[in-house]
């Protein structure tokens, strides 16, 4: 995956990503069902490996993402975000 990534990326990396995180439940009933796209439809198990899966990569790139906690509001994200990027900008 990490071959693929770079091939189609060409080898481009961000030097900072934000995840944000949340159960896979919360995430799934934040969604109307009419509105659901094909992802979206996909089974529970579907979306805990798909969240278990960015972890994983947030884990083993820890100098690159900063996982924020998406049971929070919009405005405390929006919030997170601006004081990580000041952070990120001011150390760089």
């Amino acid at each position: 995956m990490d071959s693929l990534t770079k091939y189609a990326t060409f080898g481009l990396q961000p030097e900072i990503t934000f995840l944000v995180d949340l159960p896979a439940e919360v995430g799934l009933s934040r969604i109307k069902q009419q509105d659901a796209d094909r992802l979206e439809q996909e089974s529970l198990d579907f979306h805990r490996n798909v969240r278990k899966g960015f972890l994983e990569i947030a884990k083993a790139e820890k100098d690159r993402y900063i996982i924020l906690d998406g049971s929070k509001s919009i405005d405390e994200i929006h919030e997170d975000i601006i004081k990580n990027i000041n952070k990120f900008i001011t150390k760089n």
